[in-house]
């Protein structure tokens, strides 16, 4: 069996060798059986670990690529106002005296508790009122997970330092 020969080149003026791009002749290389045999093998696999990775993407898209957790959570609370520190009329009530500034729509301040930076806020949403108490429901999405406490701040006179937890659960606050 004949090869083709490389084309020769004399080199340049300068001696130059352009370098030799073709084997020298000899036998040819021996079959490549290892193919054959280890398709099958490599064919399953592959298969296999592409089912594996279409599965922790379909998880990853379902629960997010951020993992299982989520770093902010809904903080739900009430302000619990007794006989002597609320006025109601009809369906609603408001504070008086030194809690005069607590009523629906009043501000809700969620801070850390060591350093005071605001983390969320909300407001007091609708009143409900009882014969001796009058409360006042906050629900405020969005706030940071923490190892730190909160504090609550709700309106100019009532602040309570709390838990993650206790605020996940729904706080009491009783001024």
């Amino acid at each position: 069996m004949s090869h083709p020969q490389p084309p020769t080149h004399g080199g340049d003026q300068y001696g130059f060798q352009p370098p030799e791009l073709w084997l020298p002749p000899g036998a040819d290389l021996p079959k490549r059986t290892w193919q054959r045999r280890s398709r099958r093998p490599v064919i399953v696999i592959s298969t296999i670990g592409a089912v594996l990775l279409a599965a922790i993407a379909v998880v990853a898209v379902v629960f997010g690529a951020g993992g299982l957790t989520d770093d902010t959570f809904t903080a739900r609370g009430a302000v619990i106002l007794t006989t002597d520190q609320f006025t109601n009329s009809g369906d609603s009530c408001r504070g008086t005296g030194d809690v005069a500034d607590l009523r629906s729509g009043t501000k809700v301040r969620i801070a850390d508790a060591d350093t005071e930076k605001v983390l969320a806020d909300g407001r007091l949403t609708d009143s409900t009122v009882t014969q001796d108490t009058c409360r006042l429901d906050f629900e405020i999405g969005d706030v940071p997970t923490s190892d730190h406490n909160y504090l609550v701040v709700v309106g100019v006179s009532t602040a309570q330092t709390v838990t993650e937890n206790e605020l996940r659960g729904g706080i009491r606050i009783a001024p």
